[in-house]
């Protein structure tokens, strides 16, 4: 959906200052949207009585550890990365060589990439593809829906940053 919705964005959008604009003024603000309220949920119910304790303990460790990651690249990306891109691109030109998004740095961030897709499709698997039991709380139900939207919120954001953003800086 947010795919559908980027080819509307004018020119001076896809530029990298206006991807990094959208990455954290829309995408991260989504993101960060889901995660607070399945965090909210998780703080409530240390136990989801829905789940053994074993795979309760084990979605709250995946969440955790899923959400630091994600807030630890923001914060790098906000502070550091995105400064810099700003500072250093005019339009689509290079004004000013930088090491802020050389190739270690890159290779870095999809190194993180990867470790957050790795522990979205942990967490899915875990939740059983996020199928849900006619018995269950309402709260639980919509907690595994504003799970599944957060992965794809954070599909369309590594989707935008690797094949948009990354290599428009990195030619």
């Amino acid at each position: 959906m947010f795919l559908q919705e980027i080819s509307r964005y004018s020119q001076d959008a896809l530029t990298p200052q206006g991807l990094c604009d959208i990455i954290e003024y829309k995408l991260q603000s989504e993101i960060n949207d889901s995660a607070e309220k399945i965090r909210e949920y998780l703080d409530d119910n240390l136990q989801v009585l829905e789940l053994s304790d074993s795979v309760s303990e084990l979605v709250h460790l995946l969440f955790k550890k899923l959400d630091d990651e994600v807030q630890h690249l923001f914060k790098k990306e906000c502070v550091i990365i995105f400064p810099c891109i700003k500072h250093h691109f005019k339009g689509t030109e290079k004004i000013i060589p930088s090491n802020c998004v050389d190739n270690s740095v890159y290779r870095n961030i999809q190194g993180t990439h990867k470790v957050i897709v790795n522990l979205v499709q942990k967490l899915r698997q875990v939740l059983d593809n996020y199928a849900t039991e006619p018995t269950w709380s309402k709260d639980w139900k919509q907690c595994l829906n504003e799970m599944f939207r957060l992965e794809n919120k954070i599909y369309n954001w590594i989707h935008i940053e690797q094949n948009y953003l990354y290599p428009k800086i990195n030619s």
